[in-house]
């Protein structure tokens, strides 16, 4: 999807990094901020690199599209009150586990396990938005669209 270098490469325009592990002299397109600093953006993507309960809440509560991958997952996972927030959130959600991680939401949300594309949509209609199973058959699914993909 988009991580670390690549993803300064991805598109033309600028990415604004809010990690402070990032390298930025490496790369003059990335400008170094926080959630607080970023200024406006079209989209933010939480859990590469790291993430905190408190900036995926916040995230979570903006009217701005999504993607939540990696570190945001796991964060899900552990905390009911995010996975509240995520279900009833309006703007464009993208949700993005791999195998594991899927297995450990599928859990938390109390959805038995069948078939990929099955889960997919149990998993993608409990949180309200997109969401799509990594691996070596991605799976995705939109419940408001009642969009079902797998290749």
């Amino acid at each position: 999807m988009c991580s670390g270098c690549s993803s300064g490469h991805t598109f033309d325009g600028s990415l604004r990094w809010c990690r402070p592990r990032f390298r930025v002299g490496c790369h003059p397109e990335v400008i170094a901020s926080s959630l607080a600093t970023a200024g406006k953006v079209q989209a933010w993507v939480a859990g590469p690199g790291g993430a905190t309960t408190a900036e995926l809440r916040d995230l979570l509560s903006r009217n701005i599209p999504l993607l939540i991958d990696a570190d945001g997952i796991k964060l899900l996972a552990k905390n009911a009150d995010l996975m509240e927030l995520l279900a009833n959130r309006t703007a464009t959600t993208v949700v993005t586990p791999h195998d594991a991680e899927f297995a450990t939401l599928a859990e938390v949300a109390g959805i038995s396990r069948t078939d990929r594309l099955t889960d997919t949509q149990a998993l993608a209609e409990q949180l309200g938005d997109h969401c799509g199973a990594e691996g070596p058959v991605h799976a995705c699914r939109h419940p408001r669209f009642g969009a079902d993909h797998q290749h």
